[in-house]
C-alpha cells in the first residue's frame, strides 16, 4: 500500500463518493472520532456510520487509534493516517462526482447552521456579516480566487487558535462561529 496519497488516487475518490465518508474525514481532521460520537454528531444510523468507519479502514485512510471500554463493549476511536487526504483534497483533481459530493455536503452543513443561526439570533451580533459578490473572472482570476479563499481559512484557523490562548483564563468569552467560504460558478459558468 503506498505511504502517501494524491487525491488522484482511485482509494480517494471512492472515500470521497458518499456524503457519510467525507463528514466522518472531516470529523478526523479534528482529531479522534468514534463511529458512535460521528454518529450523534450527524444524526446518522450508527449502523451507517460504522459501515463507513469500516471502508474507510479497509481503503488505508484512517487506522484505529484506541479503544475505551463502554457498558462490556469497547468503543473504537479512529485518526486519519497521517497522509490520507481531508475534505479539502486538491479539488481540482477530484472527479466531478467526487466535487459534487462534497459541495453537496458542506451546502447541507452550511444550510443547517444558517438556519439555527437565524432561528437563534445568530446574525443579530455587529459582528456578524453577509455577503454575496457576482464576479465576472477569467481563468487566471479564478484560480488567484482560490488561492485567496485558502489563504482566508488558514488565517481564520489561526485566528481561532489565538482566540483559543486568550481564552484559557475567561472559557466564557470564547463563542460558537461559523464563516461559509464559497467559490462557484454561476449562471452557466
Amino acid at each position: 500500500m503506498p505511504t502517501t496519497r494524491d487525491a488522484a488516487d482511485p482509494r480517494i475518490h471512492k472515500a470521497l463518493s458518499h456524503p457519510i465518508r467525507v463528514e466522518i474525514l472531516r470529523a478526523l481532521d479534528d482529531g479522534l472520532a468514534s463511529a458512535v460520537e460521528v454518529s450523534r454528531a450527524t444524526g446518522h444510523p450508527l449502523g451507517q456510520v460504522s459501515y463507513h468507519f469500516n471502508q474507510l479502514a479497509q481503503l488505508g485512510l484512517i487506522e484505529l487509534r484506541k479503544t475505551t471500554p463502554r457498558r462490556g463493549a469497547l468503543e473504537r476511536h479512529y485518526g486519519l493516517i497521517e497522509t490520507a487526504p481531508t475534505a479539502a483534497a486538491d479539488w481540482r483533481k477530484l472527479t466531478k462526482t467526487a466535487r459534487r459530493n462534497e459541495a453537496n455536503t458542506v451546502l447541507g452543513e452550511v444550510a443547517d447552521q444558517i438556519a439555527g443561526a437565524l432561528k437563534d439570533g445568530g446574525f443579530d451580533s455587529s459582528d456578524s456579516h453577509a455577503r454575496l459578490e457576482d464576479l465576472k473572472l477569467d481563468a487566471r482570476g479564478r484560480r488567484d480566487a482560490a488561492k485567496e479563499v485558502t489563504a482566508l481559512v488558514k488565517r481564520l484557523r489561526a485566528i481561532e487558535k489565538e482566540s483559543a490562548k486568550r481564552a484559557k483564563d475567561k472559557p466564557d468569552d470564547l463563542a460558537q462561529w461559523a464563516v461559509a467560504v464559497l467559490q462557484y460558478g454561476s449562471r452557466g459558468a
